[in-house]
Order: structure tokens, then C-alpha cells, then sequence
């Protein structure tokens, strides 16, 4: 994408979105972790964790529109980091202690 607009970007924006893509590759991974350590733990097969992940990510699309609220589900809440989303300070604050909650959980599951 850079290659074909490079005229149009400057390296101030490109910046932007690279760190805004790396962050939110890296918070999507903590917000899917828990459910990767519970298939992993639990021996499931891998369609089931499959399976549990698209209905995850499904029920993002519910959740989203429920305000402030919405930011403590961890796939908005990655996104609300990563900068897709508008928000506010409480709202990142918000968004942060969810992927700390998903660390937490995935780190003592057992």
C-alpha cells in the first residue's frame, strides 16, 4: 500500500500507522490468549479452538456499540489501544486493564 501512495505519505504518517498496526497485532494476540491457553490446557482439538475464537470475535461486533463499556471486551479493547478507535483517557484506561486481565488469566490458568 505505501509503494502505490508513496506521493501522498509522509514519514510522520507512515510511522503512525506502523506503530498503530504493530500495536495491534501484538494486543489482538494478548486479547486471543486466554482462549488459546484454555484449548491448549484443556486438550481440546484445534477446530475447537477454532470454533471458540470465531464466536470470540463474533460477539465483537454486538459489543461494540455499548459505549465505554464496550472497552473492557479485549478485542475492542485492543483495537481502542491500538488507535482505531477513538477514545478517552478512561476509555484506554479501561481498554489497559482488560489486556492485563487477559495476561493475568492466560499466565496462571491451570
Amino acid at each position: 500500500e505505501a509503494i502505490l501512495h508513496v506521493q501522498v505519505l509522509s514519514v510522520g504518517l507512515f510511522g503512525r500507522y506502523l506503530t498503530m498496526y504493530c500495536v495491534e497485532g501484538l494486543s489482538v494476540f494478548i486479547a486471543t490468549l486466554p482462549v488459546i491457553c484454555i484449548v491448549i490446557k484443556t486438550g481440546q482439538d484445534y477446530w475447537m479452538g477454532l470454533l471458540i475464537a470465531e464466536i470470540y470475535s463474533f460477539i465483537t461486533i454486538f459489543v461494540g456499540n455499548l459505549g465505554t463499556v464496550s472497552k473492557l471486551y479485549p478485542i475492542i479493547a485492543a483495537l481502542t489501544l491500538s488507535g482505531y478507535y477513538e477514545s478517552n483517557y478512561i476509555e484506554k484506561l479501561l481498554s489497559l486493564l482488560s489486556m492485563i486481565a487477559c495476561l493475568l488469566f492466560s499466565a496462571f490458568f491451570d
